[in-house]
């Protein structure tokens, strides 16, 4: 079986994306309910998880009901990183150390089953554009979350937020123009922007200090360039005037 076609055993397609509203609800719901945060983190986990499988639906090629979304840990995935997501965008005012660790495990834990679930999608054939395209845009999501996260931490002054600037540009430039995307040569260069997060969060950690956080975040700059770089065709065009 091609990717793309039919559904193989574990794969999901897009009618199984409500349980990815219903996953993402209950595990920003519980967080919210753990630190007292309110309903607010919650609603913005989802609307998070909406919108992008929204845009990438609307410029995803042949987007239909059976396009698959990879497997059930690229729902889990997904709400983890709409998890971080409503939590970085909607930061109390005073982050604690427990608020700390606990976003840190939930991201790390993300990055982890991302990791699998890449590997396991081109298994099994559970791939599809439309699923490619979804992980890249929620790896930028969870980025640009963290980098929000290390920001509001006090760590890095606001320059942090290019980061996920950075590379969520170069990800939603390969979505809208996809004829720029330049498929991995190389099996590593998948995971690269799985690096770009690990380092994040080993920045956030509350055992590191605003020095070396600032280091990490300007490794995590040269990650993003390097990862974009090796992603889009740069194509030069001659003047004929």
């Amino acid at each position: 079986m091609k990717i793309g076609q039919g559904l193989s055993d574990g794969a999901l397609n897009v009618v199984h994306l409500p349980l990815g509203v219903f996953i993402t609800i209950s595990l920003s719901g519980l967080f919210s309910l753990a630190f007292k945060l309110g309903y607010i983190p919650t609603v913005i986990s989802t609307c998070i998880f909406l919108l992008i499988v929204f845009i990438v639906g609307v410029f995803t090629p042949q987007f239909n009901s059976s396009s698959l979304i990879g497997t059930r840990l690229s729902l889990a995935y997904m709400g983890l990183t709409c998890l971080v997501g409503g939590v970085a965008v909607y930061t109390p005012p005073d982050i604690s150390i427990m608020m700390i660790w606990s976003i840190s495990v939930i991201a790390t834990t993300a990055i982890i089953i991302s990791t699998i679930e890449i590997w396991l999608t081109e298994k099994i054939q559970s791939s599809s554009a439309f699923s490619q395209q979804l992980e890249r845009q929620i790896n930028g999501i969870l980025v640009f979350s963290i980098a929000l996260l290390i920001y509001a931490s006090g760590k890095v002054s606001g320059w942090v937020i290019a980061i996920g600037i950075i590379n969520y540009i170069t990800l939603f430039y390969t979505l809208v123009f996809p004829n720029v995307y330049k498929k991995p040569l190389k099996i590593w260069q998948p995971y690269l922007r799985l690096a770009i997060v690990a380092v994040l969060i080993v920045a956030f950690l509350p055992i590191i200090t605003s020095q070396i956080a600032v280091g990490l975040s300007l490794i995590s700059i040269g990650l993003s360039l390097a990862a974009g770089a090796t992603e889009i065709t740069f194509r030069k065009y001659i003047d004929r005037c």
